[in-house]
């Protein structure tokens, strides 16, 4: 999947949870907030912060995140080589 209109990235979000949540609730836990964070720095406005103490402790799970989703892909046969 890959995101390309407004709303598309927690489109995906949801999808992801629907199909994985279940097995894999707790790395998927961070993936809102990294969303928002990610959104709130692409699009700013006047009251926009970023707490980058939040954003570095979010970085061990972004990775994670895709480490799991590069063993994952090969399994799904949509994305299958």
């Amino acid at each position: 999947m890959r995101p390309t209109s407004g709303g598309g990235h927690l489109a995906v979000q949801r999808a992801v949870n629907a199909q994985f949540g279940a097995s894999m609730g707790a790395l998927l836990r961070p993936v809102n907030r990294i969303r928002v964070t990610r959104h709130a720095v692409q699009y700013p406005d006047a009251e926009t912060y970023i707490d980058a103490d939040q954003v570095r402790a979010d970085l061990p799970a972004a990775v994670k995140l895709v480490e799991a989703a590069e063993q994952a892909l090969p399994h799904l046969s949509v994305f299958a080589r």
